[in-house]
């Protein structure tokens, strides 16, 4: 049985006064709410190495200014590092999950170059609600596809290139709807991890003793890998507009 899930828009997202403009100017805001972010984080590691995680929501709360529904769960075998929706029992996205390590159950400023980049994840998702709502499609499609998906995903968000033909074959039996739906969400994928490549944002730490290298994010290929998600995605709408027509 499918499930239509159904996102809480007033813990989810930005209200419309503050994330209103073009997608370059919502990934702009994010990147300013990043910046605020770290200043508070810097703040409140000032005088000690670790803090207690209901303390780093509240700076994320704070850095945010809006009900953003957030909770910091330590990263474990079961739930492993990165983030997740809470969906309740009738089926309701009603917040994020941050999963992060942990040390003596608080957060160490050494993984500063961990939580960055999966705070500016949440707020890409805050800004842009598309993202949101096209990974929530996922939950219809059968677990066994899921996983080729997710697959092909890892491999998209890496050095490796992709072709024409294993986008052709991760989308391969499913639905034109599920099919639109799946390189949307794989667009929006790639635009997330590009943004926190082309900001600087995968190398910025809280921790100054850190010595983080940074290096050409060109070579990730994102540009190369969004046109030919571009391309498919068309194909696959003109395809639909055609039958549509001749109905």
């Amino acid at each position: 049985m499918k499930v239509h899930l159904i996102t809480n828009n007033k813990v989810l997202f930005m209200p419309l006064s503050k994330a209103a403009g073009t997608e370059a100017e919502r990934f702009q805001k994010a990147a300013d709410v990043a910046d605020n972010l770290i200043g508070r984080l810097k703040k409140a590691y000032a005088h000690e190495d670790r803090i207690a995680r209901s303390e780093f929501k509240n700076v994320f709360q704070q850095s945010i200014d809006a009900p953003i529904k957030l909770s910091v769960e330590d990263k474990n075998s079961f739930m492993p590092l990165g983030i997740g929706y809470k969906i309740s029992d009738k089926a309701v996205i009603n917040g994020y999950y941050m999963f992060l390590p942990t040390d003596a159950g608080k957060i160490s400023k050494n993984s500063s170059l961990v939580f960055i980049k999966k705070a500016q994840e949440i707020h890409l998702r805050i800004f842009n609600p598309k993202i949101t709502r096209r990974e929530a499609n996922l939950f219809n499609i059968p677990a066994p596809r899921v996983k080729g998906i997710l697959q092909f995903e890892r491999k998209l968000l890496s050095k490796k290139p992709v072709t024409e033909k294993e986008i052709r074959e991760t989308i391969k039996g499913l639905t034109p709807q599920e099919k639109i739906d799946v390189i949307q969400m794989l667009r929006y994928r790639l635009k997330v991890a590009d943004d926190i490549q082309k900001t600087g944002l995968y190398a910025k730490t809280i921790d100054k003793s850190m010595k983080i290298e940074k290096y050409p994010y060109e070579q990730w290929k994102y540009g190369e890998k969004l046109e030919l998600l571009n391309e498919r995605l068309l194909k696959l709408l003109n395809k639909e507009r055609l039958k549509n027509k001749s109905l």
